[in-house]
């Protein structure tokens, strides 16, 4: 029984320590946005066992600090809080791609959150025959 529960608690210590390290790093802060391994989000949280991601559509991913540590981590917004990213968006076969460019083009500039410099670009890609 006492083998089990040291092979029990080995994980658990570990996410602690883990936990520990993240903590006294600061690599990672709260509203940080990071790509831990293939998981892209928001840092919510980072406790001594876990650590919070809230992801696309407002889903949230407990990681294991251990997994956190083994991972190749990205912050995005280490020393930088600005961000860019990209969006990709899906028109109808028939419609007028230039009108569907230039309306795009007008609600990113009447967004004061879109940066302005260096300026952002609209790119149409392919046409792919959905109706």
């Amino acid at each position: 029984m006492a083998i089990a529960f040291g092979l029990g608690t080995q994980k658990f210590m570990g996410d602690i320590f883990s936990g520990i390290i993240l903590l006294f790093q600061m690599k990672l802060r709260i509203g940080d946005e990071v790509i831990i391994g293939q998981q892209q989000g928001i840092v919510e949280e980072i406790t001594l066992q876990n650590t919070v991601l809230r992801c696309q559509q407002s889903n949230h991913l407990i990681l294991p600090n251990s997994k956190v540590l083994e991972s190749p981590i990205i912050n995005l917004t280490l020393n930088n809080p600005v961000t860019r990213t990209e969006l990709s968006i899906s028109i109808s076969y028939n419609s007028d791609v230039s009108k569907a460019m230039d309306l795009i083009r007008d609600i990113l500039n009447s967004d004061d959150k879109v940066l302005k410099y260096p300026p952002f670009k609209i790119l149409f890609e392919d046409l792919s025959g959905a109706q």
